[in-house]
């Protein structure tokens, strides 16, 4: 119990008990016959506990008042943080549903064939744009691939849209934890190679996904199956 609760109930029980002890000490322990003496003691009575009492009765509501606001507050810091759990929750929810419809939709995608096949596909053909764009840093591979994703608009026409309501989720996290886990969530569901092929589609044909993908650092990075199309940093000159 309240410490405080506990002083105002001791504190309640001196003033009842102390008009009896008065009256005890005043009549040497016995009961008065006189009435009149009854009388004064009845309106020192109603004097004292009727102030007394209306006293107490507004600690006390000050009291309860208090625990009210008290565990009000605490209910609504409990409902704030239960909502965000659950905001957050649902948005983790949603990442991993639209990760997961982009790879259906690749498997399903008729422009694909061999999904295990497709970015080695993509790589050889990189091999024109590479020479064509003389490719030795990866902003310059950047480029590369995306002129060439400019040939192939029907390629991922279906998983860009689907790409950009993802991206547009991940922005809208607030929470940099939550944030950091559905980034981590989307690069284990969508492997490195498709990631970049289509990211590099978006910049040419999804102005939304452009736009999100953009606000996402490491979102992707070079693939393997590129990475040959980048001079070895061992075999680049170096000042002397």
């Amino acid at each position: 119990m309240n410490r405080k609760i506990k002083f105002f109930i001791v504190l309640g029980m001196l003033v009842i008990c102390i008009p009896l002890v008065l009256y005890v000490v005043t009549f040497h322990g016995g009961l008065s016959k006189n009435s009149q003496d009854w009388g004064a003691f009845g309106s020192y009575l109603s004097g004292i506990y009727s102030s007394a009492f209306s006293f107490l009765s507004a600690i006390i509501l000050i009291a309860t008042l208090r625990e009210m606001q008290k565990a009000n507050k605490q209910e609504r810091e409990n409902f704030v943080t239960q909502l965000a759990n659950n905001e957050s929750d649902k948005k983790i929810h949603d990442v991993i549903m639209l990760s997961e419809m982009i790879n259906k939709l690749i498997d399903n995608n008729v422009t694909i064939g061999d999904r295990k096949a497709l970015h080695h596909g993509l790589a050889s053909q990189m091999d024109q744009k590479c020479r064509k764009f003389q490719v030795t840093e990866e902003h310059e591979l950047y480029e590369a691939a995306i002129d060439l994703m400019r040939d192939q608009r029907e390629r991922f026409a279906s998983e860009v849209h689907v790409l950009g309501q993802l991206a547009k989720k991940v922005a809208s996290i607030e929470d940099e934890e939550v944030a950091d886990t559905a980034k981590a969530i989307v690069k284990g569901l969508i492997n490195d190679s498709y990631r970049f092929w289509l990211y590099c589609y978006a910049q040419v044909w999804n102005l939304e996904a452009n736009y999100y993908l953009k606000k996402w650092v490491g979102f992707c990075t070079i693939p393997d199956e590129l990475e040959r199309y980048l001079p070895d940093p061992h075999d680049l000159p170096t000042d002397k």
